[in-house]
């Protein structure tokens, strides 16, 4: 090669661009499509991924899921409270072992006139108080005596309950007595339990004063009891 020819080609390469460089000014004449960073990889092309045709299936049932949860949190949200279970409601009930006893008091005993309209004209054999252990509040009276009239002689238990809460040793006996009567205004349940006792006759009652309720025992020689029921209940 001549020292003109290698002139020549020195001077031909020095004005020929590469083909890089080239195609980096024209690139405006050979639009692509735009790649997305998941096509390029190393430096290099890669396949298009394509999205799987369950894959679709799957969030359209997690968007309907999702909006079932929703829509059961809002309203379960705005749902009125329901009213408290009885079983949720604590016990206030309670019984002998929370009470302890004291002799009753004169004051006591003319308390027992407002309940009693008879009481003055009892000859009183025992008298007892019963407090509450943890407050000293009043539970119950027990009075018990004996009242004599000209047609009978009455021996009488009466059990006044202050505290509506305190269970009575043996109240359900005087849950369902059979006979009922009304003396001025007053409500009262009583039944002949016992006639082979001495004295003979024996009655349940049941009274209810206010917020009172007295629980009797009276037994008799002779069954006056509608006399003891006048004695007892009437104005």
């Amino acid at each position: 090669m001549g020292k003109f020819e290698r002139s020549f080609r020195k001077k031909y390469k020095q004005d020929v661009p590469s083909y890089e460089a080239w195609r980096a000014e024209n690139s405006h004449r050979f639009p692509q499509p735009a790649q997305s960073p998941e096509q390029i990889e190393n430096g290099r092309v890669m396949a298009k991924r394509r999205f799987p045709a369950w894959g679709w299936g799957v969030l359209a049932g997690a968007a309907v899921l999702l909006a079932l949860i929703l829509t059961l949190v809002f309203s379960l949200r705005d749902r009125p409270s329901l009213p408290e279970q009885p079983g949720s409601i604590p016990d206030l009930t309670f019984g002998d072992r929370q009470v302890y006893s004291i002799s009753m008091s004169e004051d006591d005993l003319i308390r027992c006139q407002d309940f009693i309209m008879s009481f003055a004209d009892w000859s009183v054999t025992e008298s007892t108080k019963m407090l509450r252990n943890d407050d000293d509040s009043l539970v119950l009276y027990i009075v018990r005596g004996e009242l004599e009239t000209e047609a009978d002689y009455y021996f009488i238990e009466a059990r006044l309950v202050f505290n509506e809460n305190y269970v009575l040793s043996n109240k359900d006996q005087y849950e369902n007595l059979e006979e009922s009567v009304e003396i001025d205004g007053l409500q009262v349940h009583y039944e002949l339990m016992e006639t082979n006792q001495t004295p003979r006759y024996r009655y349940y009652v049941l009274s209810e004063y206010e917020d009172v309720t007295i629980y009797w025992t009276v037994s008799s020689i002779n069954d006056h009891f509608d006399e003891w029921l006048q004695l007892t209940f009437a104005a």
